[in-house]
Order: structure tokens, then C-alpha cells, then sequence
């Protein structure tokens, strides 16, 4: 968490680097995943996370990366020509739609900005589309460590308890 090695933290224990591949995806599930890589191409999946956890009690509470923040990654990962695929549980489907979608709003809506699957991926289809995706941008949890694990270029969003994190600085 510190930009250290996982093996640092307890040098005593052997990493398994393969210990995603311990984990089968159903036939639906990677069937799901497969269709939607095959409908949108090459992509980046997003997970935004929960209302509570971005504004008033988890790691973003303060600002730290804002709904415009999060617009204008998703301009500049389009502009590489990646498709969004956002995910979610139902429980993050207010962040998105009372924030993330006004504020995509405000650009140009000639480019599609994003596929949304908030609120309809399960752990497994997530999972699925993490080993299909190109590279993934989190809120942090343990989406993006798994994302790690499949060797997939990753981003995650950290902020420690009690921090002195400038609120516009972005880690």
C-alpha cells in the first residue's frame, strides 16, 4: 500500500501469483463476458463503487477524485480507443446515476463515453470481465487486486485512514 511488493510484507510466505486461476467462472457467466468483449471491443472496465463510500464515509469522502475526475478519464482512455464498461453491484447504482451520469452529461455525447453494467454484474460476471478486459480503473477494493492478479494493467484508487492527502491530489 505503500508501493511496496506484496512479498514485503510477509517475506515469510510464498506469493501465488495464480491464485486467480483457482477461480471458475460458470459457463453463463464467461459466456456474458465473452458477448459483451465481443460487442464492444477492446476495453477498460471501470468500478466506480457506492454513494456512501465517495462522498460521506469511505476511502473518496472529501472529494479526493471527483464525478468530473472520473468524466475526464474516461475521455482520455476513449481517446486511446478503449471502450468503457462500467460495473457495479445494485448498491452502486446511485453513485452512478446521481453523480457519475450528470456529469458525463456535460460532454460531448456524439462518443459513447460508456457501457453500463452497474448494477447488474454479479461478483462472477465481474470477474469474467476482468480476465476479457484490457485494463481496469477502481475504486478501491478488492476488484482491482484481483485485476493485479490476472496481470491486467490496473488502478486503484488508496487513501489511508487519517491521511494528509491533499484533497486534489490523486494517488
Amino acid at each position: 500500500e505503500h508501493g511496496h511488493r506484496l512479498e514485503t510484507w510477509l517475506p515469510e510466505y510464498p506469493v501465488d501469483w495464480t491464485i486467480t486461476r483457482q477461480w471458475l467462472n460458470t459457463a453463463a457467466e464467461w459466456s456474458w463476458a465473452a458477448e459483451i468483449a465481443k460487442a464492444v471491443g477492446k476495453f477498460a472496465i471501470v468500478y466506480f463503487g457506492s454513494e456512501t463510500g465517495n462522498t460521506s464515509a469511505g476511502h473518496n469522502r472529501g472529494g479526493l477524485w471527483t464525478p468530473a475526475d472520473w468524466v475526464q478519464l474516461a475521455l482520455h482512455l476513449r481517446k486511446t480507443g478503449l471502450a468503457l464498461v462500467a460495473v457495479g453491484a445494485d448498491y452502486d447504482l446511485s453513485y452512478y446515476r446521481n453523480h457519475i451520469m450528470p456529469a458525463m452529461r456535460d460532454v460531448d455525447t456524439s462518443m459513447r463515453m460508456m457501457y453500463n453494467f452497474v448494477g447488474q454484474t454479479s461478483i462472477g460476471r465481474t470477474l469474467a470481465l476482468i480476465r476479457q478486459s484490457a485494463l481496469g480503473v477502481y475504486y478501491q477494493c478488492g476488484l482491482g487486486v484481483w485485476s493485479v492478479f490476472e496481470g491486467k494493467p490496473t488502478c486503484i484508487f488508496w487513501r489511508q485512514e487519517g491521511d494528509s492527502i491533499h484533497p486534489k491530489r490523486m494517488v
